[in-house]
């Protein structure tokens, strides 16, 4: 039951991605830069960009680790999720910029170099493998990044969810006042940052998957055998 419960979150996601750029994204975009175009600009720059230190610090952050794991360093639980953390900010900042080229979407606004945008020439389709910078809006490398490693806290700490959903939220709001990105590409960049975090907290610690998401019942109900490192 749980796995099927998972294929459906999957599944969901897409769907709801899909739904909101066929039907939801333009008509968004479009009030947000009528209404919001050049309002409280420095605020809302500031809200979409308090994730900038997690790449840098995930770096850092792995790098020690690395030099800790040669001299002997056995991480714990806390310890492998700091490895998760760290590994799924990397790993989401590479791949969103590989998705951004297949996807080839032009951005909501004409930021620079007179590119395509949805304001200024009225073009918003998908443009597959074009390779240009004007096409990298999605998916949103905001809430890739920055959702990948609070994915990781997210399935780890459930007790920080509502904490977590709110720095999203912040970002999201930050990202469409500014109208930097349609909607459905931050949506996709949270659905692409969750599925990274998850992936990797499962490679990096030897938990039960499915009990990140469904608790460790719902695990146990699917057949899954509980599997506790000695150092917990």
């Amino acid at each position: 039951m749980a796995r099927q419960k998972l294929i459906m979150l999957f599944l969901g996601g897409l769907l709801l991605v899909a739904v909101t750029v066929l039907f939801i994204d333009l008509p968004t975009s479009t009030w947000s830069h009528e209404t919001l175009h050049g309002v409280w600009v420095t605020p809302f720059t500031f809200m979409s960009e308090i994730g900038t230190p997690l790449l840098p610090g995930s770096a850092a952050g792995l790098t020690i680790c690395a030099i800790a794991l040669c001299f002997g360093w056995r991480p714990g639980r806390h310890g492998r999720t700091l490895m998760a953390f760290c590994i799924a900010a990397l790993v989401a900042h590479e791949v969103k910029d590989y998705a951004k080229v297949i996807f080839g979407r032009p951005w909501p606004e004409t930021w620079t170099n007179n590119n395509l945008s949805w304001i200024h020439d009225g073009n918003s389709a998908f443009s597959p493998f074009n390779g240009g910078k004007g096409y990298f809006s999605f998916p949103s490398g905001h809430t890739s990044v920055d959702g990948a490693p609070m994915a990781v806290l997210w399935f780890r700490f459930p007790q920080l969810r509502p904490l977590i959903a709110l720095l999203l939220l912040v970002v999201c709001v930050g990202l469409f006042a500014l109208n930097f990105h349609f909607l459905g590409d931050m949506l996709a960049g949270l659905y692409l940052s969750f599925v990274i975090g998850y992936g990797v907290l499962a490679i990096v610690d030897p938990v039960r998957p499915l009990a990140m998401v469904f608790g460790a019942k719902a695990a146990e109900a699917d057949g899954q055998v509980a599997t506790t490192s000695a150092a917990e």
